[in-house]
């Protein structure tokens, strides 16, 4: 059973099928007019395993393979998988290491959750790859030769790493490390304001220089919001429909909508409470029923004369 409706200004009649199919909670719109769905992106819509297993015909299985959801599906067709893609995908380990044959080490390199297996095969590893890898920090420190730096300067997890050596960081990348703030904070003559003005922990310093950010970047990045409903003449509208915190400055302003955009954020929908009132009512019936009935009752007493210290 789903909770989820749309807001009040979205229309349905104006979203694009395309993205919504993507869209996580778009699942209960998305079973009713399967006619309307677009089979490809629903492929890689995590919550719409359910649909897809139904529909095995109609699945696109290269976008399957990406689904980390959709590993019990994935399974049970072993020769329909893509194998470069699976190798993307996080909860799909169990299935490639039992088949290492098959796997992409190109792709496995950024997997997330492999590195217990990647660790195994160090001379297949791409290191490109593997820099991005937020969880390999322990086997990039031991690696530092085969480091690709201007990658690294992008992981998140890597920056006790760089921070010992700023000459090899790329300061474009950093820019937008969400952990790297302390050291973009000591080092602003080298800050690309393009790339942190997509910096979701940057919002103190993008305050701070607001004649130096880029707009169109700014208007994507969900902890901006603030600033942004205080220079609404600088938003790009385009960018901002795809900003999930942004859904209250859209609703204000449904002509700057980019429908397409808006069509994927998870946020066009929100929780249907007078549903999940009537499903919590209808629960406490049955739980009211269940408790008292005479069989339960009868069975207490069996034990226990008085019937004050039931439920107690």
């Amino acid at each position: 059973m789903h909770f989820y409706k749309l807001r009040d200004f979205i229309d349905l009649n104006k979203l694009n099928w395309y993205y919504l199919s993507s869209n996580e909670n778009a699942c209960y719109i998305l079973e009713e007019n399967l006619d309307k769905v677009d089979w490809d992106n629903l492929s890689f819509n995590i919550n719409a395993c359910y649909i897809l297993e139904n529909n095995l015909d109609k699945i696109n299985w290269h976008n399957l393979s990406f689904n980390k959801n959709a590993c019990y599906i994935l399974e049970k067709n072993l020769d329909k998988i893509n194998w470069y893609n699976l190798s993307f995908n996080k909860n799909a380990c169990y299935i490639l290491e039992n088949n290492l044959d098959k796997i992409n080490w190109d792709s496995l390199s950024l997997n997330e959750n492999a590195c217990y297996i990647l660790e195994k095969h160090l001379d297949k590893i791409n290191w490109n790859n593997l820099s991005l890898n937020e969880n390999a920090c322990y086997i990039l420190e031991n690696n530092l030769d085969k480091v690709c730096w201007v990658n690294l300067s992008s992981n998140k997890n890597a920056c006790y790493i760089l921070e010992k050596h700023l000459d090899k960081v790329c300061w474009y990348n950093l820019s937008s490390n969400e952990n790297a703030i302390y050291i973009l904070e000591n080092n602003l003559d080298k800050v690309c304001w393009e790339s942190i003005s997509y910096n979701e922990n940057a919002i103190h310093i993008l305050k701070n220089n607001l004649d130096k950010v880029f707009w169109d970047n700014v208007s994507l990045n969900e902890n901006a919001i603030y600033i942004l409903e205080n220079n609404l003449d600088k938003i790009f509208w385009d960018y901002i429909s795809h900003n999930e915190n942004a859904i209250h400055i859209l609703e204000n302003n449904l002509d700057k909508i980019d429908w397409d955009g808006i069509s994927s954020l998870l946020n066009i929908f929100t929780y249907d409470r007078e549903k999940i009132k009537k499903n919590n009512e209808k629960l406490n019936e049955n739980l009211i029923m269940y408790l008292y009935h005479p069989s339960k009752i009868s069975k207490f007493l069996e034990s226990n004369n008085n019937i004050d210290n039931y439920l107690n």
